[in-house]
Order: structure tokens, then sequence, then C-alpha cells
């Protein structure tokens, strides 16, 4: 799974700059209705210590070669953020909802919403390398992608809250000093793999299924799952690998690093789950212009009571 993504990745590297483009046009449009909100938050002294603080992390975070000390201005980070929500709410409690409301509804719905077309241009290379126009493939299934997004938004909210809520125990962990920063940091390094790696194998395979078999979002679902259960251990694993990379070189390059590779991340889990997707069906693929891919079928690998799965 591992080597046949990245020949993918490779032979279709043209749609990473597309998609890097399309991510940065999301994170414009919601910088800028979040730079609507500038005059109020302005005018809260803790939005001034909130800025400082952040600034101050992100110095350390790209240059510091010591885990405790980018624990230790992620604490004073946390406890800025504190702060100023706490004051945000008291002072200004529509802005406050209208902030909430950005980060947790409308940036991931607008970052997942071009992930059918992403998975219609990869799929029609595989199955029989045609080319589909991104911006076509978006809005011929601008239906089913707004179904899609807006599912996995709601899906993704109580899981990242779960995932935050761990970092934020890690960070303040970490306030105790000494030592308890280097274990801290390790610690949110693993949470954040972990993490990434078991969305990435319950979720990458979602979007492949509905483009493959032009299944409804919840069917979907549904044949995606039914997918990741045949061989979940190996799928984890490879996706453990991804996670792992992504995040080591977001450490080693700081944060311009992590945006610019975050976007290779998520073409590259969309790859990966319609690799997974079409090795669970037993169909063939390309993964280069000469090099077809033939996955055993089902019942020639798995035992007699899977073979429900192909239904």
């Amino acid at each position: 799974m591992f080597k046949n993504t990245i020949k993918l990745v490779t032979s279709n590297f043209a749609n990473i700059w597309k998609l890097l483009i399309y991510k940065f046009l999301v994170l414009g449009v919601v910088f800028g209705l979040f730079c609507a909100t500038l005059g109020y938050l302005n005018q809260l002294e803790t939005f001034a210590a909130l800025k400082s603080s952040l600034v101050s992390f992100i110095n350390v975070f790209n240059v510091a070669s010591v885990p405790a000390d980018i624990m230790a201005n992620a604490h004073g980070l946390l406890e800025s953020l504190v702060a100023f929500l706490s004051n945000l709410a008291e002072v200004f409690p529509f802005i406050f909802v209208y902030i909430l409301a950005l980060l947790l509804f409308v940036l991931p719905y607008l970052w997942h919403l071009g992930d059918l077309a992403v998975s219609e241009e990869v799929f029609g290379y595989m199955s029989s390398q045609t080319k589909y126009g991104l911006t076509s493939s978006f809005i011929r299934n601008l239906n089913r992608e707004n179904a899609y997004s807006l599912t996995v938004t709601l899906i993704l909210l109580p899981a990242n809250a779960i995932f935050l809520g761990g970092v934020i125990g890690l960070v303040e962990l970490s306030g105790f000093g000494g030592a308890w920063g280097v274990f801290a940091a390790a610690f949110v390094v693993i949470w954040t793999i972990v993490y990434l790696s078991l969305r990435t194998t319950l979720l990458s395979s979602w979007a492949g299924a509905i483009t493959t078999t032009n299944a409804k979002t919840w069917r979907g679902l549904k044949k995606a799952l039914r997918a990741i259960s045949r061989n979940f251990l190996m799928i984890w694993t490879t996706a453990i690998v991804f996670a792992f990379a992504f995040v080591m070189f977001s450490i080693l390059t700081g944060v311009i690093g992590c945006a610019i590779i975050l976007p290779l991340f998520c073409f590259i889990i969309s790859v990966f789950g319609l690799v997974v997707f079409f090795e669970h069906r037993g169909m063939r693929y390309y993964v280069d212009f000469d090099t077809i891919i033939q996955p055993k079928k089902l019942e020639q690998t798995d035992k007699l009571s899977k073979l429900k799965y192909l239904i």
C-alpha cells in the first residue's frame, strides 16, 4: 500500500499544486472573515498579550532545539489564549460565537469541500488514466461535496475536541517545569501521530468509496469502513508511517514548512484511501503510465465469512 501510494502521488504530482492553491484560498477566506473582527479585538488588552505570546511561540518553534523551551512557550500561549477567550466571551459574546463558528465549522467545512473533486481526479487516473479537471470535478460534484463536507465536519468535531483536550492536558503538564517539559513534548508528538493515523485509517477511504461506487455520503462511509475492517492493522501501520513523516517534517522545518507540507499530506491521504478501497474490492489500477496493479480479489485472500463485504 505504501509503495503504490507513493508511486501514484509522484505520477499525479501536478494535482498537489492545485490542492495547495485551493487550501490557501480557504485559509485566505477564513482569515478575511476573521479580520472583520479586529476592530473589536484590538480593544482588548488580552488580545495584544495573545499576539505577543503567539509570535514568541512561533519564533521558538522555528528555531529552538530544546523541547522544554517549546513547551514552556506553548504553556504561556495557552494561558494567554484562555485569558483572551474569557475576556472576549464577557465583553463581546457575539464576536466570541462568531470566531468559534469560523474555527469549528466554516474552516473544516471549506477545507474538506474539495475532497471529492480530488478523489475523482485520482480515481480517473487509477482506473483508466483519464484526466478530469479539478475545477470541473468540483462544480460537477458540488451537491455531494456539500453533504460530504458537512458530515465530515460534524464527525470530526468531537474527535478534534478529544485531540485538543489531550494536547492541552500535556501542555498544562509541562507547566511543572524540568523533565516534565521534555516528557510532555514527547507525548504531544506521540499523541499527534496516533490521532492523525487513526483519523487517516478510519476516514481516508470515505471519499474514494463515494467516488468509486457513486454512493451517497453515509453509504460511502459504510463501504469505506468495510474496506478498512478487512485489513485494519496493515492500513493503520501505513497511516502511522505517513503521520510520523508529516509530524517530523513539521518539527524540523517549522511553521512555514508545516503550511507547505499540509496540502501534500492531504493529497497523500486521498490517494492512500483510494488504494485501500481499490485493493479491498480487487480492482486493478494504474500507478504510472506503464504499471498496472492487480490486487487479489476478496475470495482469494479472505475467509468465507468476509465475502459479505463484496455485497
